[in-house]
């Protein structure tokens, strides 16, 4: 078994907790929208905005573990592709059934199949999309990989980087958004291919001698500049709407994430780079990093089943803590189910 490695187990750990995070709405993710006149409002907004890293970290992670490795096309497809799919189909399966009440005389196949194939039963679930078709496109991302020398990965970077700047101009220029001609392509900028492409190149590419401190407080000095800039033009497109909808953080929260999540990968690996850590603390974020795969199927019937515990601690803690609570419980809760599950023979495998 390959040798685990702490930083990425710490980053599993936080990109989970941002996802549940990013489903709990109105009590936590959105919770800013509701209180645009109090102070504390930016400091939730720029919370809601660091949780959408949480895709970018699990697809740096990914990029780290998988393109430095070789294997067939029939390994890939039954060890990686094989498993996701079955996933995607068991846990589609439960949802489905979980909302007709496990009645299995109502279940219908079309319905099923066809909301299986053009609509996600679980709305979290499009990441298994996502990451099916990254694993499909694997063995060329590979390729593309091992060729790239350290200045196409910066290009990369700095591409990215003009792209979503320009995208954020509009909403302070005019306070509008406008989306991005559909037909100027880029396909390097896909979420599946460029996090990816990231990880790899922080793990495996980059000299561990330029991992430094002083590395690290710029990165998380670029961090703070990007979560600020998204936080400014979102509040400027709000204002100039007149109108604070759910939707408002989308138009420009996904902007600069890649600079935060960039930030917070070589923020951790600095980390644990420089100093080693007690065998206790590996162990413990190894079991709760090995279980985020399990959290995240889960989740969604957690923040049902526990939302009680936010519903009890909101009038005693407050609307955001009582949320945190919450999330927290989630957590912990799903993981403990998640190591049960993979105690069943077969069930490790997949989650």
């Amino acid at each position: 078994m390959a040798k685990r490695r702490p930083h990425l187990d710490a980053l599993r750990m936080l990109a989970i907790f941002f996802v549940v995070m990013n489903h709990t709405e109105y009590a936590g993710q959105l919770h800013y929208l509701q209180i645009p006149d109090q102070p504390v409002h930016w400091l939730l907004m720029a919370l809601s905005a660091l949780h959408k890293t949480a895709v970018p970290l699990f697809l740096m992670i990914s990029g780290a573990l998988l393109l430095e490795k070789e294997e067939s096309f029939s390994v890939l497809f039954r060890k990686r592709v094989l498993r996701f799919a079955l996933v995607l189909l068991l846990f589609s399966l439960l949802a489905y059934l979980y909302e007709l009440g496990f009645d299995v005389a109502s279940f219908n196949y079309y319905t099923f199949l066809t909301q299986l194939y053009s609509y996600r039963l679980v709305d979290s679930y499009w990441y298994l999309y996502c990451y099916l078709g990254y694993l499909l496109a694997l063995p060329l991302l590979r390729r593309l990989a091992a060729a790239m020398r350290g200045r196409d990965y910066q290009y990369l970077a700095a591409l990215w980087l003009v792209i979503k700047s320009v995208e954020l101009l509009p909403v302070f220029a005019l306070g509008e958004s406008f989306e991005r001609s559909e037909t100027f392509v880029l396909f390097l900028l896909d979420y599946n291919v460029f996090f990816p492409l990231m990880g790899h190149y922080l793990e495996k590419r980059l000299d561990e001698k330029r991992f430094t401190a002083r590395g690290a407080a710029l990165a998380a000095l670029a961090a703070l500049l990007s979560l600020a800039l998204m936080c400014l033009a979102t509040e400027r497109w709000c204002r100039a709407q007149g109108l604070w909808p759910a939707y408002a953080g989308e138009l420009t929260f996904g902007a600069l994430n890649f600079v935060i999540a960039l930030a917070l990968f070589y923020i951790a690996k600095t980390l644990f780079l420089r100093r080693s850590i007690p065998a206790w603390a590996a162990k413990t974020m190894a079991l709760f990093g090995s279980c985020s795969f399990g959290l995240y199927l889960l989740q969604h019937y957690f923040l049902r089943w526990l939302r009680p515990v936010f519903e009890a601690a909101q009038p005693r803690l407050g609307t955001y803590p009582a949320c945190l609570l919450w999330v927290l419980c989630v957590c912990l809760a799903g993981s403990a189910v998640t190591l049960l599950l993979r105690q069943i023979p077969g069930i490790k495998k997949l989650i």
